[in-house]
């Protein structure tokens, strides 16, 4: 079994050389391994070079003249990739030294197309600060529902046969935020999962999140995505299709209720809520969110309550959903 590891670079160089040797340390070596550079100007292309030169026969490198972009970028590694199985890995993430292996055991003994394992989460001095997966409670199997309704953390780093990539296609260049997201719904869509369940990589976040403009923008690309899950949903593996579609709407219109509150514009996004629970009545954070607009100051009370007790989420009462439709 032939393994291509595709490495993504834009001005990471403070972290590529760990990202690169975190590859180079596998106990089971890739086949090749493919760096490709967004047109870098921190000298992160020098550090690339040294690389494919003292590892000929395994690193190859991808020189952009221009920065593409990060779905584009990838793309180019994805689809230079000749290993029978293809993963990727951001250029500040690393891998454990034992990801490839057990992986590679995994999708072997399982005949599964798609493997995934736990990612433990670091900051930008490398200290953990949290897991994926709390306690290694994994899924396996169908996950497109679960994930294309978020009520399932999407699998990254996922060991990908490329059988599939060649029939469903590759990242999506439309989009520059959810790229991921969209892709590995894409193919939970028709292919199921089978997981290793511990932590076989690493994560890194950095303190600058997204600005309010750029939180807009992440949640119009979801609901874009979102839709896109209606047509997925339609040559699905899923064995309840109706039920899926159900969830995907529901999750549509919660999406675009977020939207709408951040747009000011709280009478628009209460009916948007309303459609997402009379599409799935189960999902709770359509409660939730309807509680924030219609009783925030009840809202905020109920949840310093269960911060102080140290509880999860409180149902909501049943007096509150009166007149809801």
């Amino acid at each position: 079994m032939r393994v291509s590891v595709v490495i993504t670079s834009y001005n990471q160089k403070d972290y590529l050389t760990q990202a690169i040797d975190s590859v180079l340390a596998q106990t089971v070596a890739p086949y090749e391994i493919i760096i490709c550079d967004d047109y870098s100007s921190d000298g992160s292309r020098d550090l690339i070079r040294q690389y494919s030169k003292t590892y000929k026969r395994r690193v190859r490198a991808i020189f952009h003249e221009r920065n593409l972009g990060v779905t584009r970028n990838r793309n180019s590694g994805l689809k230079s990739a000749r290993g029978d199985y293809i993963t990727t890995l951001d250029g500040d993430d690393l891998y454990l030294p034992e990801k490839l292996d057990k992986e590679m055991r995994k999708a072997k003994d399982s005949n599964a197309p798609l493997v995934y394992s736990n990612i433990l989460y670091i900051n930008e001095e490398g200290q953990e600060t949290g897991i994926r997966y709390k306690n290694n409670r994994q899924l396996e199997g169908c996950l497109f529902e679960e994930i294309a309704t978020l009520k399932y953390p999407a699998p990254r780093e996922v060991l990908i046969k490329r059988s599939c990539i060649e029939e469903l296609g590759y990242q999506d260049e439309s989009l520059e935020i959810n790229e991921d997201f969209e892709w590995i719904a894409r193919l939970s869509s028709r292919y199921p999962f089978a997981t290793v369940k511990e932590p076989l990589a690493k994560h890194r976040f950095h303190p600058n999140g997204l600005h309010q403009s750029g939180r807009l923008l992440l949640l119009e690309t979801l609901a874009k995505v979102t839709e896109k899950m209606v047509i997925y949903c339609e040559k699905s593996i899923v064995r309840n299709k109706l039920q899926t579609r159900k969830a995907i709407s529901a999750f549509s219109h919660l999406s675009r209720a977020r939207i709408e509150m951040h747009q000011a514009n709280p009478s628009q996004a209460i009916r948007s809520v309303q459609r997402s629970i009379s599409q799935d009545w189960l999902r709770s954070s359509s409660y939730d969110l309807y509680m924030r607009l219609v009783m925030p100051k009840l809202f905020k009370r109920q949840h310093r309550i269960a911060d102080q007790l140290m509880l999860g989420p409180l149902p909501i009462p049943f007096y509150l959903l009166r007149g809801l439709f």
